[in-house]
């Protein structure tokens, strides 16, 4: 026989889609490819903190994009200052708050981060939330 707690246990499926608000995530996978035009492309993956649920997200390193990539680098404290080398390392297991919404994708719901949705260690006001409890002292930041 086995013993569960179910209280303890997350209602989420993996796989489950989130309803849009702002979640807490860490950075669990940096995956480095190109886009169609040749262009460097990060895929993340972005665990939810405290629950099952996974997002994927992608950093495209090209002049339109280059704004989301310096905000995600100062969301997760690391410098934004000078010229630097980014490489996967620099985020890695990183903790940070991402605005989710829902779209649709061949029919089926899937989450996205918005563009602007990297946020410090707190939740934007005015927005829903699955986790609305202010600073975390757990981030490095």
């Amino acid at each position: 026989m086995t013993r569960l707690n179910m209280d303890t246990i997350s209602d989420a499926i993996q796989g489950d889609v989130l309803a849009p608000g702002v979640y807490k995530f860490r950075i669990a996978k940096v995956t480095v490819g190109e886009t169609k035009n040749g262009d460097e492309m990060w895929t993340l993956e972005l665990k939810e903190v405290g629950g099952d649920s996974m997002v994927w997200d992608r950093l495209v390193f090209i002049k339109a994009a280059l704004p989301r990539i310096k905000m995600l680098y100062k969301q997760v404290g690391l410098p934004v200052e000078g010229t630097i080398d980014c490489t996967p390392a620099d985020i890695m297991d990183m903790s940070l708050y991402a605005e989710i919404q829902v779209v649709k994708y061949n029919n089926e719901d899937q989450n996205k981060v918005t563009f602007g949705g990297y946020h410090h260690s707190h939740v934007p006001e005015g927005a829903t939330s699955g986790e609305k409890d202010g600073k975390d002292e757990s981030l490095p930041f």
